[in-house]
């Protein structure tokens, strides 16, 4: 009996000791945290493995959020213990159109058709966004204007999720007049900024607008902003008249109480 234990004693100490294959913390993180209409999505797929005795070949299958299977991802295999981790091209994944899409993705033993893991993600396709701001400056730089006096308008342009150069043209015009191509301006693919400056002067006081426009080759307005800036002092309105000299009264009536109550208590 001693000896068939003794015989024994290593088998059942391997069975003891073995542990069944272990996979964790699976994750599909896509590159982008948005993208523009057409761009091609790729993802990290991570997770760690452990008590693989053998190579094990696995996939991982991609469904849509009405549980259609749309892209299996195969090539992946693992042996012992470690860490998984790849980017893969997931063309399958269409950004034709904007708005939030999720998805879920599961990790399969090739061999058994066992779903070790699952995980879900989801991707962002964002509409293109150009954007116009304005700063201006003027020659004497105390941000009051004068007649016949310099002002120099900076013009930033701002782009995200362009989904293919464009080519445009900046226009200004003052006070609803004649418009001048200020300079051609190249949005390229994906998102970008670059300034433009226009200096000018006004011949009269008062408000004045500047409007600026980017428009592309069809002259369709891809952005536009409009500046109003003062020049010379502003004339004080009827209400600003009448709010001046209410103020007057006001403290004349004050200063009369104030004498009649001295002279009553005197």
């Amino acid at each position: 009996m001693a000896i068939l234990i003794a015989l024994l004693a290593p088998v059942l100490l391997a069975n003891v000791h073995a542990a069944n294959p272990e996979i964790s913390n699976f994750s599909i993180t896509p590159d982008k945290s948005a993208y523009y209409i057409g761009q091609t999505v790729q993802a990290l797929i991570k997770f760690d493995y452990k008590n693989f005795a053998t190579s094990t070949p696995l996939k991982v299958e991609i469904y849509n959020s009405s549980n259609k299977l749309i892209l299996t991802i195969t090539g992946i295999s693992v042996s012992g213990n470690g860490t998984y981790s790849q980017t893969h091209t997931l063309s399958a994944i269409s950004t034709s159109k904007t708005g939030t899409f999720s998805f879920t993705g599961k990790l399969i033993d090739n061999s058994t058709g066992y779903v070790l893991a699952t995980a879900a993600f989801s991707i962002i396709v964002s509409e293109r966004q150009i954007l116009l701001t304005v700063a201006w400056q003027d020659a004497s730089s105390d941000r009051k204007i004068d007649v016949a006096e310099d002002v120099t308008f900076t013009v930033y342009v701002t782009w995200s999720f362009v989904n293919e150069t464009i080519s445009a043209s900046l226009y200004v015009i003052v006070d609803s007049g004649t418009e001048l191509l200020l300079s051609s301006v190249s949005l390229t693919q994906g998102s970008g900024s670059t300034s433009k400056q226009y200096q000018t002067s006004f011949a009269s006081e008062g408000k004045h607008t500047v409007k600026f426009e980017l428009r592309d080759a069809n002259n369709t307005v891809l952005a536009s902003k409009t500046v109003s800036v003062q020049v010379g002092q502003p004339k004080a309105s009827i209400l600003d008249v009448i709010a001046n000299y209410s103020v007057v009264i006001f403290a004349a009536i004050a200063l009369i109480l104030v004498v009649l109550y001295i002279f009553k208590r005197g």
